[in-house]
């Protein structure tokens, strides 16, 4: 009969993480410390995105072991993914499916910040919508329903809206809705996003790259 460690790999190996996290920890809470037991550790919580944990079970690794390259890896694919606030990537998150729930508009960048989420509500007329501070609810601009591009007969009261991109004084703000409000176009590839999931992706093909190899040491 195979040993809970053993277990615990067959689980990685199959892609089962959540055994693999419930294994690896009886490992653990049975007195047992390792720098691939960590680093395994690391590597599930990774995996199903949760990146607190991932960091620590890798500074566990460090603490054993202070250059050891695959929980190195590890802690900076784990803090990379934490800032982008993804879960675990998939590169099909980077295609805007349906786009008639989402619009990228470019506006003027004045008063804006990258990342931050706004609210647009409905004008006294159909012929704009107000930009709203989602947190103060101040009022910064105008935005007329043309540019919004909403389909025809669409009066959506209120959508949400987040900067993408800021280029000296233009910001391209990503407008979404709960129902269908735009006029549908072919899916296309939000290009902040494919940035985002390429840096993503490189960075992950090479902490698996390691951490494959440190198993195979191990075996």
């Amino acid at each position: 009969m195979d040993s809970i460690e053993q277990q615990a790999i067959k689980a990685a190996i199959a892609g089962d993480w959540e055994t693999a996290i419930k294994l690896n920890n009886q490992v653990l809470d049975s007195g047992t410390k390792s720098v691939a037991l960590f680093n395994r550790l690391g590597k599930a919580y990774s995996e199903v995105s949760n990146w607190a944990k991932a960091v620590s079970s890798f500074e566990s690794a460090l603490e054993l072991d202070p250059v050891n390259s695959v929980a190195e890896r590890g802690i900076t694919s784990a803090k990379l993914n934490k800032r982008a606030g993804v879960s675990t990537l998939n590169p099909s998150d980077t295609v805007v499916k349906d786009m008639s729930t989402v619009k990228i508009i470019e506006t003027s960048s004045f008063k804006l910040e990258l990342n931050k989420d706004y609210e647009l509500v409905i004008g006294n007329n159909d012929t704009f919508y107000f930009l709203l501070d989602s947190l103060s609810g101040k009022k910064l601009r105008r935005i007329s329903k043309k540019n919004l591009g909403l389909k025809s007969g669409a009066r959506p009261q209120k959508l949400q809206a987040k900067v993408i991109e800021i280029n000296d004084d233009i910001a391209r703000i990503k407008i979404s809705s709960d129902l269908p409000s735009f006029t549908a176009e072919k899916a296309q590839t939000d290009p902040f996003l494919e940035v985002k999931s390429k840096v993503l992706e490189e960075e992950k093909l090479h902490f698996t790259k390691l951490y494959e190899a440190e198993q195979e040491i191990e075996e």
